[in-house]
């Protein structure tokens, strides 16, 4: 008889635990994020240092590198100890579950460039243009339902003219006909949004896309990417008519 593993039976428990409690979406996010924080199950679950590593070749495609970055729903600092130079870059990173910022902060604690908000990023504040780079990580299915436009008006503000705003996103992938099941399902979320297409239509009234970089291969169902957006510029083209234009200011090489 073969032996038993408990420990990937007790993995396996606690990921469709995490999922499910998503998906019905009866607890709230920063409840469901602070249960799955305790004892570090959360990155036991992820396997954090795997995704580190992961998240460091997106952020080397950005060139210049930032110096000011916004890291939306920024969890336990995954992204964050992806940047280069963090001693010398000002970050603020954000996110609704205390238990996940807890940890972030004790790996932070030396850097005193690293700023942790507990706080829903619908409700941010933040000084206009203030960031070269703004990032999410995983985390697009958090924007509420109806409010797309306040989300991207939002990001726009606080993004500087020439930075980037990086999204990395995840979704499952089972066809057409079971995508439409699932997204009727997963009640919890903002489902439709993270769809490729959906993601760059309400993205559209403000940033355009410079490049995708496909980040997983044969990882079914799941479908990875990292997203490189940049802000519309505008340019005035009559005395009374405006437009925003494409300024091709960043490469993702």
């Amino acid at each position: 008889m073969a032996d038993i593993n408990f420990s990937k039976i007790k993995k396996s428990l606690n990921s469709l635990q995490w999922h499910f409690d998503e998906m019905l979406g009866i607890k709230r996010t920063e409840d469901v994020y602070n249960k799955i924080a305790k004892g570090n199950k959360y990155e036991y679950l992820l396997n954090y240092s795997s995704r580190v590593g992961f998240l460091r070749k997106v952020v080397k495609k950005l060139d210049p590198i930032p110096t000011s970055v916004l890291d939306l729903a920024c969890g336990t600092g995954a992204l964050i100890e992806a940047l280069p130079n963090l001693h010398s870059t000002r970050v603020v990173g954000v996110d609704i579950s205390r238990g996940m910022l807890d940890i972030a902060k004790k790996k932070f604690r030396d850097y005193p460039s690293v700023k942790l908000m507990k706080v829903d990023f619908m409700k941010a504040s933040f000084p206009k243009s203030d960031f070269d780079l703004i990032s999410m990580a995983y985390a697009m299915r958090f924007i509420p339902k109806g409010k797309e436009k306040d989300f991207v008006h939002l990001v726009s503000r606080w993004l500087h003219r020439n930075g980037v705003f990086l999204i990395i996103n995840s979704r499952r992938s089972y066809g057409p006909f079971f995508d439409k099941i699932y997204t009727k399902l997963y009640k919890g979320f903002n489902t439709e949004i993270i769809q490729e297409k959906k993601m760059v239509q309400f993205l559209s009234p403000e940033f355009y896309l410079v490049k995708k970089i496909p980040l997983t291969r044969n990882n079914f169902p799941f479908i990875t990417a990292a997203y490189y957006f940049k802000k519309l510029q505008i340019k005035k083209t009559t005395k009374h008519f405006i437009t925003r234009v494409r300024v091709k200011t960043f490469q993702a090489a």
